[in-house]
């Protein structure tokens, strides 16, 4: 059983850390966050695309859904990103293990019974750490959440 870096554990920390505030505005306008949007390019060392921690990896969020949710589909996303560094693909045991490592709390969400696509907003997600801040990058916007 691999146990998590300290980048990893640094970056699931940040995630569970991020105000309530925040993630309700995440869960209202996931890409219109209150949050410094920067431009990718100009990030000193955030030039390697390689170095992205959620590569192809899609992030669906209900417009509606509350802020635990959104911070749990965070973390459920980061264990299958860790999981498959590992090896691991799908919601196996190991998935299971590292989510619940990192301080998600999978199968306890509800989003509800009936899901219309047209209700999603799919976002493509990578997270880097860099240095003492986390580069969160979606499809349209480079988000900076930085070091409290």
């Amino acid at each position: 059983m691999r146990l998590l870096t300290d980048t990893e554990r640094t970056i699931a920390h940040r995630i569970g850390a991020l105000p309530r505030h925040t993630l309700e505005k995440l869960a209202a306008q996931p890409i219109e966050v209150n949050l410094k949007t920067i431009n990718f390019d100009h990030v000193p060392g955030c030039k390697d695309i390689a170095a992205l921690w959620l590569e192809d990896e899609t992030v669906y969020l209900d417009c509606r859904i509350p802020a635990k949710e959104v911070m749990g589909t965070l973390l459920h996303e980061l264990a299958h990103s860790l999981a498959w560094r590992e090896g691991y693909a799908g919601h196996c045991p190991e998935w299971l293990r590292i989510c619940r490592q990192i301080g998600g709390n999978p199968g306890k969400i509800k989003l509800g019974k009936r899901r219309a696509m047209q209700d999603y907003l799919s976002v493509s997600l990578s997270i880097r750490h860099d240095g003492d801040d986390l580069l969160v990058t979606t499809t349209n916007h480079r988000l900076l959440i930085p070091a409290p």
